[in-house]
């Protein structure tokens, strides 16, 4: 430890004496075989433990709370309890593979001996997706960039009544909010709670957006017909490039 010190710090007057403590640290690595028994939900490092590698346990784990919490509260509020079958069908599989990468990281670092600096998708999880989820639903092309169970993308330079604003400003408060790009889709009597987002080319009414950069359409790849329903967690739920209306309805139907 002594020549450690002289090593990195290139001081030779400091010295290392009397340690109080030491020990051999290891990596423990866990992940919980259900996320549900019962009444009973695991989340966070109730359910899976990190090696430190990549800083990726908390992310994980607020995640897990992100989309339990939702669920609970539409069950709460009456919707079937089979919804919250899909909360370890949707996180467990996250989990087990941010246990990988953060294992092979920490492979890396053992090996170089060096920290990794590079933050890409992987690491933020922003490219995490839930596309074989039951939850969710689309009728685009499997080579489509966005699908349903993609994490909803922001857009910026919308103007509103109130101003410009971006899109996670208007989508925040954990509700279902849908963008309907073309004619006003008639929504059934399910949709309670749910904000419509309506592309206009000049907002009158509070629920106008208007997409005059194009950042919204471009984000979402939409035509003149598209609606994309977003759940509560940021998550895209359904995208109808056909503009099917009804099948909204019978989507938000689940959560109801």
């Amino acid at each position: 430890m002594r020549a450690i010190l002289v090593r990195r710090s290139g001081r030779t007057d400091l010295r290392l004496h009397e340690p109080t403590w030491s020990s051999l640290w290891r990596a423990n690595v866990r992940l919980v075989d259900r996320y549900r028994e019962g009444r009973v939900f695991l989340a966070g490092d109730a359910a899976h433990i990190h090696a430190p590698a990549g800083g990726q346990g908390m992310n994980t784990g607020i995640q897990d709370a992100h989309n339990l919490g939702w669920k609970l509260a539409a069950v709460a509020k009456g919707a079937s309890p089979a919804l919250l079958d899909s909360y370890e069908a949707e996180r467990r599989p996250i989990a087990a593979g941010v246990l990988a990468l953060s294992n092979t990281r920490l492979q890396q670092v053992l090996e170089r001996n060096d920290v990794a600096t590079r933050r890409d998708a992987s690491i933020t999880q922003l490219d995490i997706h839930y596309r074989g989820s039951s939850l969710v639903r689309d009728d685009r092309d499997e080579t489509a960039l966005l699908r349903a169970g993609d994490r909803a993308p922001d857009a910026t330079k919308l103007t509103t009544v109130e101003g410009e604003r971006r899109l996670f400003e208007l989508t925040r408060g954990g509700r279902f909010t849908l963008l309907s790009f073309g004619p006003a889709p008639a929504i059934g009597a399910s949709a309670s709670g749910l904000r419509t987002l309506h592309v206009v080319g000049q907002p009158a009414g509070p629920d106008d957006v208007a997409d005059t950069a194009g950042h919204l359409a471009h984000a979402y790849g939409a035509t003149e017909r598209t609606l994309v329903l977003i759940r509560p967690d940021g998550y895209v739920a359904l995208i109808s490039d056909a503009g099917d209306a009804s099948a909204v309805s019978e989507h938000l139907a689940a959560f109801s």
